[in-house]
């Protein structure tokens, strides 16, 4: 697919180009916080005897907006759980969005057990926007059959955007920038979605991680700032791959593999966790 870094990427031989002209019918969130953090809803059904075989219906929308994407944007489905073991992540499918921004694809693999990852660009052309990346953890799209449909939000962070970040990271001392070769970015939620004040994050290998201030400002390895939306910055998330975590003051957040994409923005918004008992309708 064009506008994908294929140094980075293989294509697996056993998977071809799908459509995103179909309609599917999509099933119903089983919880609020998958579509708040993740942007991730999908049926609150047994298990399939059968895993597989899924459909993923999916809508690009602008970072940080409701916005949605142009047509004709490329999307890809990645698997990167190669690169835990320091190999290269895997392009299982590839599509383009429609005139609303929606793609979907079907008859989905089995996800690896971190998941996968949606590629947004514009296909090869960076001048309006970058290479985005949607973490989809395996919890959210596993455990899937031929009767299921997961809908997802892939972000698409716009290159003035990035630039403007990267911008105020040099003002702020940085000599790592998002860039330069991807990294990773995103917010430090609540469970209903509000920013965390005085929330930190980390990533593998001490990566970088900034956090932005109203000034324009951003502070190393300090925490976020409601005002800004609660923002982190990691310029460096290309270059590892790993766990990543965050706290805040009485409240809990699930673990997240993720990074390693050279190339790729990835976008992931950390939220307070809801106990799926807790939270079963």
């Amino acid at each position: 697919m064009a506008g994908v870094d294929l140094r980075f990427l293989t294509i697996c031989p056993a998977l071809v180009l799908l459509s995103a002209a179909a309609c599917v019918e999509e099933t119903p969130l089983t919880h609020d916080r998958d579509a708040v953090s993740t942007g991730v809803s999908a049926a609150s059904t047994l298990p399939p005897a059968v895993p597989g075989g899924h459909t993923l219906s999916g809508t690009v929308q602008l970072f940080e907006t409701t916005t949605n994407g142009p047509a004709d944007l490329c999307v890809a489905l990645v698997d990167p759980e190669s690169r835990a073991l320091g190999g290269e992540v895997t392009v299982l499918l590839t599509t383009t969005t429609d005139d609303s921004g929606r793609f979907t694809f079907t008859d989905l693999p089995v996800p690896a057990s971190v998941g996968w990852v949606l590629v947004v660009d514009a296909c090869g052309d960076s001048s309006t926007y970058v290479s985005t990346g949607t973490i989809l953890p395996g919890e959210a799209v596993g455990g899937r059959g031929a009767a299921d449909t997961v809908s997802v939000i892939a972000w698409l962070v716009p290159t003035a955007r990035r630039d403007a970040i990267d911008a105020d990271l040099e003002a702020s001392g940085s000599t790592s920038f998002i860039g330069t070769g991807g990294g990773m970015i995103g917010h430090s939620l609540t469970a209903d979605g509000a920013p965390h004040d005085e929330s930190w994050v980390r990533g593998p290998n001490a990566t970088q991680l900034w956090y932005a201030r109203e000034s324009g400002i951003y502070e190393l390895y300090a925490n976020t700032d409601a005002a800004t939306g609660a923002l982190y910055v990691a310029p460096d998330a290309e270059d590892v791959y790993g766990v990543w975590v965050t706290r805040v003051a009485s409240e809990q957040f699930e673990p997240l593999m993720a990074g390693g994409l050279p190339g790729v923005l990835l976008v992931w918004d950390f939220q307070s966790w809801i106990p799926r008992t807790a939270s079963a309708r």
